[in-house]
């Protein structure tokens, strides 16, 4: 069963923020496979099928840094092992809008991708990277940046990246990792880093 896990911090007052891009996503796609996410334990999740492939679509329900908690959970309950898991996470290291899938590495600093990889002692699941860039000023608090709503301006193409997020899972579902990247992954542009060690 594949394991569709949005990352996010819980509660309304952290809804517009850009770490809660993968609880866009998630919601995204329960709509599209007309799932209810129900609480239990460290997650929301919802179990159903998408193109004959069996699926739980699913939230954490703890604070980002402790995403690891909601990953295990759904692990011991619906999964193998961390290669039936997907993560869906903000990125700042792309540009808004944009989006990329990687199979495995490291965390980049994410903290959510640390906790998931300390708690599961793996880091060989598939990450849905959404990008949300960065403050304009590279010195300024990465911390504050993702623990802030998307300006006015910046919203339509926040809204078209939850949806894009759910199109690249969709292709991941039917025809695989690689066949995803090819299609929605974008050249890199000239200067722009694949990972950092300051993302939160």
């Amino acid at each position: 069963m594949q394991i569709l896990l949005g990352l996010g911090n819980p509660g309304p007052d952290y809804a517009g923020h850009r770490h809660n891009i993968g609880f866009r996503c998630a919601d995204h796609l329960a709509r599209r496979l007309r799932m209810k996410l129900r609480r239990s334990g460290d997650f929301w999740a919802a179990v159903g099928q998408f193109a004959g492939v069996p699926v739980v679509v699913a939230k954490s329900r703890t604070f980002m840094n402790r995403s690891g908690k909601a990953a295990r959970g759904l692990l011991e309950i619906h999964g193998e092992g961390v290669a039936d898991l997907l993560v869906i996470h903000d990125d700042v290291e792309l540009p808004l809008g944009t989006l990329r899938i990687k199979q495995g590495g490291g965390h980049g600093g994410h903290n959510g991708l640390r906790s998931i990889i300390q708690v599961t002692g793996s880091n060989d699941f598939i990450r849905i990277r959404l990008g949300v860039g960065r403050p304009v000023d590279r010195d300024d608090d990465l911390a504050d940046w993702v623990l802030s709503d998307f300006r006015e301006e910046e919203r339509s193409a926040a809204a078209a990246l939850a949806e894009h997020g759910a199109d690249a899972v969709e292709t991941v579902l039917i025809d695989g990792v690689a066949a995803a990247m090819n299609l929605h992954n974008i050249p890199r542009r000239r200067g722009e880093r694949g990972t950092t060690d300051e993302c939160v």
